[in-house]
């Protein structure tokens, strides 16, 4: 083992059920990495039992804070009990030493026990001297960054995540621990309700964390008597005590309520694990149960409304099937509280059953050719390209547009920038992603997409002049800081320079959505900036500068390349034209 190799690692992850299912290629890719390494997993109290099934973990501390909700409710809590209890855990792990931590939550709260800690190497949120949150490795710069930009993301957290721990591995897959007791007493559990081996088990899980984001308890009736008849399905409802009232819903809606078994509130985790094992299909809004269902290889129709992104948080295999209304607000942004939650209807019942109906025929997913293609709707189905992040192909095809465009070019930007000293152009992984977005997508040479994109790139080169200024003060600083006599007007002046750049790249980014996630980037970065070496501060703001540049460029070639994969080869289908040649951005 090297030197430089952590011995003791410690993993953060106090969120929910379904993100510790997505740090498992994380955990497994850090063992292979680090053979000889313990790895510890803090974890919420809430998720203690459940987060045993996750592999590779050593030891794990729980933050137990639901006690003082509970003391809360019965006798009142003192912020002194809360106090002591932080101190008294806190200091215990820090006794233990950790020479590496990862932070896999956006919280403040996160990033005070991190600092707390003192541990050297940090990925994630940590407090600078001042309290202010700092993020030093590139891709969790932009795990921090994507949430403002989320129609332009393309990357699932499990993918996100592990390039957070560098972790080189083809294929990753979410994996929980399943033991025979899961089928045991799975199997007991529909024993009871004399539920035979063969039949086809559709599971349902209505409920979310949030209100917002589920289906209404009407159109999961709807759908559950469309997969009773069609399919002669026995339908599972699965859930925890607290959504009760929407299984009584879902139920006294159903014309086939005797196909259905009402689990909700009524199963543990070990029920959970083998019933979801058992089930043929798992019909599901955006919830842990979902991940479940994905480390066990079983089929997903996933449901996505309101702040739910597949993108992000979909399931973590290829092959599923997912649902998420395509108008401007969807998915809102984190924190915006809808009145009008207009996205669940965008999907019909009828075809997610009928859909379901084709690929227990054929075992693929396919739109009914019988009908229109669903309007304010996107179908998609995970998939994996060469790069080996997870990726979804959207079924019914709609008119590129400018987002649409953006978003695919930026996979690759960060795919060949982050992390890395110099652009890593992959032509071949580039050509391969733009003949992907051909098969999502209907591309016309003189759609307004093109004009766009013009107009874009003038302000992308727009962005690259400032980030040159910024470079150029940056070096002046340098150079001052290193002769005999340094200026002490030359450093006042260069600083005010500075912040006008910065201004008027913030600007940039605010008016031009499309470019936002690059200054977001650069902004991020520059969070990191901290203490009173003016060195340090100066070199650390050079590097903030070159990286913009860096990527401003490349945005700029990968504009080109798309324009001539798209925009190209849609004129020469439409003109039925051999070949065409035209001047286009980067070429």
């Amino acid at each position: 083992m090297k030197g430089s190799d952590p011995e003791n690692i410690l993993m953060l992850n106090l969120t929910r059920m379904g993100d510790l299912i997505q740090s498992t290629p994380l955990l497994k890719g850090l063992r292979a990495m680090y053979p000889k390494a313990k790895i510890t997993l803090l974890v919420g109290s809430d998720f203690y039992e459940f987060s045993k099934r996750l592999p590779v973990v050593d030891e794990w501390i729980v933050f137990d804070i639901r006690q003082f909700k509970e003391k809360a409710q019965d006798s009142g809590v003192s912020w002194i009990d809360i106090y002591k209890y932080f101190e008294k855990t806190l200091n215990q792990i820090r006794d233990k030493k950790f020479d590496m931590v990862f932070n896999l939550s956006h919280s403040k709260l996160s990033a005070f026990i991190i600092s707390y800690l003192k541990i050297q190497n940090v990925r994630g949120f940590k407090c600078n001297s001042e309290g202010d949150r700092m993020t030093e490795h590139p891709w969790l710069q932009y795990f921090f960054t994507e949430p403002f930009n989320r129609p332009y993301n393309t990357f699932n957290l499990v993918d996100l995540f592990s390039k957070a721990g560098d972790i080189a591995v083809d294929a990753p897959s979410v994996e929980i621990q399943n033991y025979p007791d899961d089928l045991v007493r799975a199997e007991r559990v529909l024993g009871k309700h004399f539920v035979g081996k063969s039949e086809l088990l559709i599971g349902v899980q209505a409920g979310s964390s949030l209100e917002g984001r589920r289906w209404s308890a009407s159109h999961f009736a709807r759908l559950g008597d469309r997969l009773v008849n069609d399919l002669n399905a026995r339908i599972l409802l699965f859930g925890v005590k607290s959504e009760l009232v929407i299984g009584e819903s879902i139920m006294g809606a159903m014309k086939n309520a005797d196909r259905v078994i009402n689990l909700i509130g009524e199963t543990d985790i070990t029920e959970l694990t083998g019933l979801v094992g058992r089930c043929n299909y798992l019909v599901t809004n955006d919830t842990g149960t979902m991940h479940i269902a994905a480390a066990l290889d079983v089929p997903i129709v996933g449901l996505f409304f309101a702040h739910a992104h597949p993108e992000e948080t979909g399931p973590y295999s290829e092959g599923q099937l997912l649902f998420q209304a395509d108008i401007p607000c969807a998915p809102c942004s984190y924190g915006v509280d809808c009145n009008q939650v207009v996205c669940v209807e965008k999907l019909s019942p009828d075809l997610v059953a009928e859909m379901m109906g084709t690929h227990q025929k054929t075992n693929r997913w396919t739109l009914p050719a019988d009908q229109e293609k669903p309007h304010e709707l996107k179908v998609l189905v995970t998939d994996r390209g060469p790069d080996s992040c997870l990726r979804m192909h959207r079924l019914n095809s709609i008119e590129l547009t400018q987002t649409d465009l953006f978003s695919w070019m930026y996979r690759r930007l960060w795919l060949d920038t982050l992390g890395q000293n110099k652009v890593v152009k992959n032509i071949e992984h580039c050509q391969e992603l733009i003949g992907f977005v051909r098969s999502s997508f209907i591309i016309s040479g003189d759609s307004n997409v093109w004009k766009e994109l013009d107009s874009s790139l003038i302000e992308i080169k727009k962005l690259e002049s400032l980030a040159g200024e910024g470079a150029k003060k940056s070096l002046a600083v340098l150079k001052n800081i290193s002769s005999r006599k340094p200026q002490h007007q030359v450093l006042i002046y260069a600083a005010a320079e500075i912040t006008r750049l910065d201004q008027a790249i913030n600007l940039v980014g605010l008016t031009h959505p499309e470019i936002k996630p690059v200054t977001d980037m650069f902004n991020k970065r520059k969070e990191n900036i901290d203490g009173d070496d003016v060195r340090s501060m100066a070199q650390t703001t050079l590097e903030c500068y070159e990286n913009m540049m860096m990527e401003c460029r490349h945005l700029i070639w990968l504009a080109g390349e798309f324009t001539v994969g798209l925009k190209n080869q849609a004129a020469w289908e439409d003109s039925g034209v051999g070949s065409i040649r035209m001047e286009v951005p980067g070429r």
